[in-house]
């Protein structure tokens, strides 16, 4: 059995895992952006928690992020549980700005984490996705650096999403 543990204490049963994976090149210049590294299943429990864990590597030329979505009841929504706090009036990502790196040489690229315990209980199925946005046309890179040239410098990578379902 797969389990989570606290010190030497057993925290949690993982009672099922799933896992995406995306290495596609995506581009956006607006606030509507796009998503990626979307996951729907069913739970072995309505009263599971799910451990969250997502990874995009990318690069921004302005103000740019992303957060994760759940799907519940047919619908896909951002959560106050798995996104920023609502105290300003700019995006609510749940992986804080990509814009850091805009001072990095053009063909690089950033790995940004989120970690999220959700607690939906909702029956039926679920399900969690990653949206990604930019402030403005200065865009987002997902996958790859802002510039090119075609050589080593130039690298490409994978985003992931793993859920882990944790018996309560």
């Amino acid at each position: 059995d797969l389990a989570l543990y606290y010190s030497s204490t057993k925290a949690s049963t993982v009672l099922n895992v799933w896992y995406s994976s995306d290495d596609g090149h995506y581009y956006t210049g607006d606030q509507t952006g796009g998503t990626f590294l979307s996951l729907t299943f069913t739970p072995y429990s309505q009263g599971s928690k799910f451990l969250i864990m997502a990874t995009i590597n990318g690069a921004a030329g302005d103000d740019a992020s992303a957060v994760v979505q759940r799907y519940a009841s047919s619908t896909w929504s951002e959560v106050d549980p798995l996104r920023g706090s609502a105290t300003n009036s700019g995006f609510r990502g749940s992986f804080g700005d990509f814009s850091n790196i805009r001072a990095i040489e053009d063909k690089q690229t950033e790995q940004f984490t989120a970690v999220y315990i959700d607690q939906p209980n909702v029956s039926g199925t679920i399900g969690y996705r990653v949206r990604y946005a930019a402030e403005n046309s200065s865009g987002l890179w997902v996958n790859r650096p802002r510039g090119t040239d075609g050589g080593f410098n130039t690298n490409s990578s994978r985003s992931t999403l793993v859920v882990f379902e944790l018996g309560v």
